[in-house]
């Protein structure tokens, strides 16, 4: 949400098990995150009183809503992040990801 590189500390065995999830994770995430690196960071909300539900916005035409929670949120479904960028939405689901 914060357009960082993710911290990942494996083993040998726990790279074997995860790898092809860690790099389908760098794959999916790669064109948000080279747009957001463009543009300074200029929102942050949270968007329910759980906090489960949380909006990054970047420069006026980026933004990513991410849903933490387990109930749907004004059609964003649970685990699942969806980018705004320039009118288009590009829907991630996060679930296994994170």
């Amino acid at each position: 949400m914060y357009n960082t590189p993710p911290l990942i500390h494996l083993d040998a065995a726990a790279w074997i098990k995860r790898k092809q999830d860690i790099v389908q994770n760098m794959k999916t995430w790669q064109p948000f995150q080279q747009a957001a690196l463009k543009q300074p960071m200029t929102n942050f909300e949270v968007l329910t009183s759980n906090r489960l539900v949380q909006r990054t916005t970047f420069g006026k035409h980026l933004s990513v809503i991410v849903n933490f929670g387990s109930k749907t949120y004004k059609g964003i479904k649970p685990h699942t992040a969806v980018i705004l960028q320039d009118g288009k939405k590009t829907v991630i689901e996060t679930k296994g990801l994170d």
